[in-house]
């Protein structure tokens, strides 16, 4: 990603990082990924975007994959993060 990023496209990156990071603390999850817990602040504040490496595990952590992430940065709609374990009793159940 570049600087060259709208507002709007930062204020939702900012919203799946949070969504990635769910409950855990900013170092914890700056440590999962490789980074400092105020690079991860800095994300969520949208004043430093997170490189591609870390922007790939983001998008995976909060259930979506490069392509959706990217095309909900551009304003199409993203799909629900699928939760794995409620499609296996689906799956189960058939």
């Amino acid at each position: 990603m570049t600087n060259t990023v709208d507002a709007e496209a930062r204020k939702k990156l900012s919203e799946v990082v949070k969504l990635a990071r769910g409950s855990m603390s900013f170092s914890a999850f700056g440590r999962l990924l490789g980074v400092s817990g105020a690079a991860v602040q800095y994300w969520e504040k949208g004043q430093v975007l997170p490189d591609t490496k870390n922007l790939t595990q983001i998008a995976a952590r909060a259930g979506f994959t490069m392509e959706e992430l990217m095309a909900h940065l551009e304003g199409k709609p993203m799909p629900e993060p699928v939760n794995t374990n409620e499609l296996l009793k689906k799956i189960r159940r058939c």
